[in-house]
């Protein structure tokens, strides 16, 4: 949280020195603060460079704990095409959730911040993506992953991918409306979620 990045790296390798579980310092110590961080961002007493150095401390920290963290690296477990929905421009969740995917072996297209669905839909193709990961911040927003499943459903590629939805205003039930796939609340979950789905 205060973007020491050597501080965070010596942290790691304390962990893995102490076998403590690197799943649980990622899920535990760096995903929390970085959840912490987007709440002191959204009440202002954050603000984007703070974020910025935070995350960059985390990822030094990653750098670390990754090959620690279960199977080969160098395995790929699914490949993932993931943005923030068309109409939002807040992309600090998203962000983590693709970094964190990265660190846990999947290959992760991240297309940014307010990305067509036009856009989503060829990239996913391009990629021969396993899921579709979708965020937004805003309500107005959301009604752009409805657009996304219909745009699959009417080309007839729907089948080829699996939708993952998330953001502070989705829930599971408007996933289950929207005919979504895969909800999660936060980073961790959407890791978790994504590697039941994908089996």
């Amino acid at each position: 949280m205060d973007g020491d990045r050597e501080g965070a790296r010596a942290l790691a390798g304390e962990v893995i020195d102490a076998g403590i579980s690197p799943v649980l310092a990622v899920t535990e110590g760096y995903a929390r603060a970085m959840q912490i961080v987007g709440e002191k961002y959204d009440a202002k007493e954050f603000f984007v460079p703070e974020v910025l150095v935070a995350a960059k401390a985390m990822e030094a920290g990653l750098e670390v704990l990754k090959p620690h963290l279960g199977d080969d690296g160098d395995e790929c477990r699914g490949k993932i095409t993931i943005c923030t929905i068309q109409g939002d421009v807040h992309d600090l969740g998203k962000s983590i959730v693709a970094l964190m995917l990265r660190m846990y072996g999947y290959t992760v297209n991240d297309l940014g911040r307010d990305v067509a669905i036009e856009r989503i839909v060829e990239a996913a193709k391009k990629q021969n993506a396993d899921v579709i990961a979708v965020s937004a911040l805003m309500t107005t927003s959301m009604r752009n992953m409805q657009r996304l499943v219909d745009v699959l459903e009417e080309d007839g590629s729907r089948d080829r991918f699996k939708i993952a939805v998330g953001g502070a205003p989705v829930s599971q039930s408007y996933c289950d409306a929207i005919g979504a796939d895969i909800y999660a609340e936060d980073a961790v979950a959407a890791v978790m979620a994504i590697g039941a789905a994908l089996g």
